[in-house]
């Protein structure tokens, strides 16, 4: 079932909320708001977004309502 999500959706210093339905990928809303997911980290409510995940919905994630989506940029160690 396809609801509307509330997406909290960006990266360390800059985020907007999007309203979007269910069955949007995270890589499709990463692309709309021009995130490069390349060079980042993705995660979702938290948890740490693998490259095979990307292709997923949202509703393949269980979300119905709202959810965070953030991207934070690698760094390396020192």
């Amino acid at each position: 079932m396809t609801h509307i999500v509330n997406v909290k959706i960006g990266t360390n210093l800059n985020r907007e909320t999007i309203s979007v339905t269910s069955d949007k990928t995270i890589r499709e809303l990463l692309e709309q708001q021009g995130i490069n997911y390349a060079t980042t980290t993705i995660f979702l409510d938290g948890d740490t977004i693998k490259a095979g995940d990307m292709d997923k919905s949202l509703n393949d994630f269980n979300i119905a309502d709202t959810c965070y989506i953030i991207a934070s940029q690698k760094t390396e160690n020192a």
